[in-house]
């Protein structure tokens, strides 16, 4: 179970969420709530530098302050669309290697999809995902980026209609908080270094973000 106050903000976020609608006179749809959890998202930053500053590598969504890597945003997305029960899972996707510049080689990525009537529905700001996703072993393939439609002059990312990897896992819960309290802890911080150890520069891209293997340790 996520920490109380994790509880508390996420449920605050969810009702600044639907206010947020009420006053743009849309309904308070599964549909509606979902493109405004995406549009709308934390409001932060993506970046690491915060969390090493505060001495807490992966932290909860009420430790968040104005900027976090794409793993903390995407268990703050997964909290809040519980809040909205939208239903949520989270994936967990290792081994991505189509993205370009975002990422000098292999890694781990957190995505979140949400139900919205008989659909699940990608919700992933940070790879500019959003629409009906159809998921497979290797990756996650959306059948229409409706984000491509909302936004079409910020990012060319926002025309992708997919992650590649080379393994995809649902997370529940439990395995989720696990990890997170696993990385959380000094051994865990080692782990994120040994994954990625542009982490330990200063000219590191500071957009990156780096969830560690389910199956890797520290030697």
């Amino acid at each position: 179970m996520f920490p109380l106050d994790t509880l508390d903000f996420a449920n605050h976020r969810a009702e600044q969420l639907r206010q947020f609608l009420h006053k743009e006179g849309k309904d308070i749809s599964p549909q509606n709530l979902a493109l405004k959890l995406y549009d709308h998202d934390s409001g932060i930053a993506f970046g690491y530098w915060e969390a090493v500053q505060q001495g807490i590598w992966f932290r909860y969504p009420h430790e968040i302050q104005s900027q976090a890597e794409c793993g903390e945003q995407a268990v703050y997305r997964y909290a809040v669309a519980k809040a909205l029960g939208l239903k949520p899972r989270i994936f967990l996707l290792e081994g991505i290697r189509d993205v370009g510049w975002l990422y000098p080689g292999p890694s781990s990525h957190l995505t979140v999809d949400v139900a919205v009537d008989d659909e699940r529905i990608a919700v992933d700001p940070h790879f500019s995902l959003y629409g009906p996703a159809e998921l497979s072993a290797t990756g996650i393939r959306l059948k229409q980026n409706t984000v491509s439609d909302l936004h079409p002059e910020k990012n060319p990312l926002r025309r992708r209609l997919g992650i590649k990897a080379e393994s995809l896992v649902q997370l529940s819960e439990a395995d989720l908080i696990e990890q997170i309290r696993d990385l959380r802890k000094p051994k865990g911080l080692l782990k994120m270094l040994q994954a990625y150890p542009m982490l330990g520069q200063e000219a590191a891209y500071e957009g990156d973000g780096i969830f560690p293997s389910l199956t890797s340790d520290v030697v």
